[in-house]
């Protein structure tokens, strides 16, 4: 789904108590580390009432390595030297990754969004009658129906399920 429609979801569920977040994942070097791209986003996903955002920086094994590095190659060649530099392994430098990481959170702090996490707990505190009732003894579940199990082509079911399964 397009990011602005995944972002709705999360408006929702936040809407009806759910305590959902969102992950920034993966951020790619050269695509979007540039701080105006990173700022639009967290800014999104601020304003879609995130309760909590988590991120990590591209990592590349093993065939996803060959497989990137050859897109790269066709699509953006003028990135591929860098490329090479940056990932020598799996993973680009800690020194890389702590830079990519501080400039996140500073604008997670900038928007909030470090405060978000407790905010659900915060809002229950303040309301009591929102943690009671029948809508707390049920939540939604999905069991995997319709396949043998282990199978990946499982169809999910909702079905209610009492809290704390």
């Amino acid at each position: 789904a397009h990011p602005l429609q995944r972002l709705r979801a999360v408006r929702a569920l936040r809407k009806a108590g759910v305590n959902a977040g969102v992950l920034l994942a993966p951020i790619v070097p050269g695509f979007t580390t540039e701080r105006r791209r990173l700022e639009a986003t967290i800014r999104a996903v601020a304003e879609h009432d995130a309760a909590f955002m988590g991120s990590s920086v591209l990592y590349l094994k093993d065939g996803t390595k060959d497989h990137f590095m050859g897109f790269l190659r066709e699509e953006f060649p003028h990135l591929v030297e860098g490329y090479e530099r940056l990932y020598p392994g799996s993973y680009a430098p800690a020194a890389y990754v702590e830079k990519v990481k501080d400039l996140v959170n500073e604008l997670r702090q900038r928007y909030a969004l470090g405060a978000r996490a407790s905010r659900m707990a915060d809002d229950q505190a303040a309301d009591p009658a929102a943690t009671t009732g029948p809508e707390a003894d049920t939540q939604q579940a999905f069991e995997w129906v319709g396949a043998p199990r282990g199978s990946a082509n499982r169809k999910p079911r909702a079905t209610a399920a009492p809290s704390g399964r």
